[in-house]
């Protein structure tokens, strides 16, 4: 089986422009990809990783830094971003492709290794883990899934990559559940806003001595000052939803989070 990790990325950012090279922790780290890439090399299960990002300008900041650091990478469509992720497989001949972005520097190497061996033991099409905070969760794909996909693939599944293996009822899919806590389930460690950056910052600046981010540290970090992740707590994320009824869920959570209970028992009772 040869595994690859693709880190899709992009300079432009309405919210948080350059986050993708943004150091972290602030004023002293290194940039996000660099966090990514030194998680990944980790990893006893895959077999390269590659900066997937578009043809557009402006993203040769991207191509730059890979070119420093000895990162491989490919441009591809702005819009069509599963493109890229075909070229990937195509060109790997990749039997297991994993999808990773940018702005999520806080990966938990050991619970991605697991959840790639139960996707190859499954031998499904996609598979998810649910359950950990937001950014940490993992989205595994089959190499050969993605060279069969349908000819009749639309804007929004070329737009959101794995939106085709979520939505289609031929695929095959396998879930994880690691959701243990669902204080931290409901913790935000992606880099989309000012705020995020902050909130990843502060838990990046108490890494140990040989230390690499993980789940562990988050939970660290959660019970000696939990008040820091109320920063972007009420930051959301955009996101595709299948079914009506998974937005609807989600903007319950939502609403509870941001202490709108009556709003959002009004939405649940409907």
């Amino acid at each position: 089986m040869k595994v690859i990790a693709v880190i899709q990325a992009r300079i432009h950012s309405e919210r948080l422009p350059d986050k993708v090279l943004m150091e972290l922790p602030y004023g002293y780290g290194k940039p996000l990809l660099k966090w990514i890439n030194e998680s990944i090399e980790k990893s006893e299960m895959i077999d390269k990783c590659i900066v997937a990002t578009s043809v557009n300008k402006g993203n040769e900041k991207i191509t730059n830094f890979c070119d420093k650091h000895g990162y491989e990478y490919i441009r591809g469509s702005e819009e069509d971003v599963l493109s890229r992720f075909i070229t990937i497989t195509r060109a790997e001949n990749a039997d297991v492709v994993i999808r990773l972005t940018g702005d999520n520097p806080i990966l938990d190497i050991d619970i991605l290794d697991q959840a790639i061996t139960r996707h190859i033991e499954e031998g499904v099409d996609f598979t998810q883990t649910f359950g950990l905070p937001l950014g940490m969760n993992f989205e595994i794909m089959s190499g050969k899934a993605l060279l069969s996909l349908d000819d009749d693939i639309t804007k929004e599944e070329k737009e959101h990559v794995t939106y085709y293996f979520k939505i289609r009822d031929h695929v095959t899919t396998h879930e994880i559940d690691l959701n243990t806590n669902n204080e931290l389930a409901d913790l935000r460690v992606t880099v989309d806003y000012p705020e995020d950056y902050l909130v990843v910052s502060h838990l990046l600046s108490n890494l140990r001595n040989g230390e690499v981010p993980s789940l562990s540290l988050v939970k660290r970090v959660y019970e000696q000052t939990p008040w820091i992740f109320k920063v972007n707590s009420d930051k959301t994320q955009v996101k595709v939803f299948p079914t009506i009824e998974e937005e609807k869920k989600e903007a319950i959570r939502y609403l509870r989070r941001v202490g709108f209970e009556k709003s959002a028992n009004i939405f649940e009772n409907k």
